[in-house]
């Protein structure tokens, strides 16, 4: 979903496929796939997302810059 691309990936036993259109898991890799989300909960995740996104990179990082004390 970040990405803009179909990804797949495995959680808890199953494996995770994320398309544009839907989000479906799977017991095997060829398996049958059942939605996990409808499109409405689908748009919830994708705002959710987003939000982190842009919260982590409105996040000030620490200076590297040594200080030196004499």
């Amino acid at each position: 979903m970040m990405e803009g691309r179909p990804t797949s990936g495995a959680y808890n036993g199953h494996f995770i496929f994320a398309t544009e259109e839907q989000i479906t898991s799977a017991a095997a890799i060829d398996g049958t796939r059942i939605r996990v989300f409808e499109a409405e909960d689908r748009r919830e995740v994708q705002e959710g997302i987003r939000a982190l996104i842009e919260r982590q990179s409105s996040v000030e990082r620490p200076s590297r810059e040594l200080t030196s004390t004499q």
